[in-house]
């Protein structure tokens, strides 16, 4: 099973508990008095909000996760470049500049610049335009 699959999961599994939690399916149990009616409306008080810190929890971890999946598939990809090359190229050093830095091997400059271009406009898509800088000190958090 691959990540993506895992993510898409734990998303249905959030939705579930959003959708389903309810009082109403034991207050026949009990039957049907002030008494109970007041502990059966602290319990539906209480599961509404454990449900929903749980599932915005799992939420927010999803959504991180997914991001520092997205960063290692990106990383891999570009291994070619050293961290302080994919900073350099993603925070918005001119194209000159980075042909005098950036010597690739055996690859022209004009190759070079081209797969820095690729590199800037997966980034962008990837993580919707946002500072490189910014996006691994959230993730480090």
């Amino acid at each position: 099973m691959n990540l993506l699959n895992i993510f898409s999961d734990m998303e249905s599994l959030a939705r579930a508990m959003a959708a389903t939690y309810t009082v109403g399916n034991v207050e026949s149990m009990y039957g049907e008095n002030e008494e109970t009616n007041f502990w059966l409306s602290k319990l539906d008080e209480h599961l509404h909000v454990i449900s929903h810190e749980m599932v915005s929890e799992i939420m927010f971890r999803l959504q991180t996760t997914r991001e520092i999946y997205r960063l290692l598939e990106f990383k891999k990809k570009y291994a070619d470049f050293s961290n302080q090359e994919t900073e350099m190229i993603l925070t918005a050093i001119s194209e000159t500049q980075l042909l005098s830095m950036l010597k690739k091997g055996d690859a022209s400059p004009m190759d070079t610049l081209k797969r820095v271009k690729q590199m800037k406009e997966e980034w962008n898509q990837l993580f919707q335009n946002q500072d490189y800088p910014k996006v691994i000190a959230n993730l480090k958090k």
